[in-house]
């Protein structure tokens, strides 16, 4: 192989990886920038009626503590939720079971059929 073949040849491999490598995007994904809007530091500033500052005393702590405790509590519609969904899905298990399947999936969207059968059973 000739120094002037080499060279084409490296030149074109220099060339093809600079295109590679230049049309990658620049900005970060929407999905990327999604996921740091929830760092703790962005939730501490946006709930910060919530949260502890430097300066609090360990009295005004154990108020936040107990406040954040009172906003994480579940509505009892989501308990009911959650009740129907468990309905539904040990119904949809036991029916795989008798025709023979062994998996076992959850319900995440519900039809219109499913949405009036778990109504009456919740």
């Amino acid at each position: 192989m000739s120094i002037s073949s080499m060279r084409q040849l490296l030149h074109d491999k220099l060339h093809r990886h600079q295109k590679t490598t230049s049309s990658a995007p620049e900005n970060p994904t929407p999905i990327e920038d999604s996921y740091l809007q929830y760092r703790t530091s962005n939730m501490q500033a946006i709930y910060k009626d919530l949260y502890p500052s430097p300066e609090s005393d360990p009295a005004e702590e154990d108020v936040l503590v107990h406040k954040r405790m009172e906003v994480a509590k579940s509505a009892p519609s989501l308990e009911r939720e959650k009740k129907c969904f468990t309905a539904v899905n040990e119904q949809a298990a036991k029916e795989r079971e008798e025709a023979g399947v062994k998996a076992r999936d959850f319900a995440h969207v519900l039809s219109v059929a499913c949405r009036s059968k778990c109504q009456k059973l919740g």
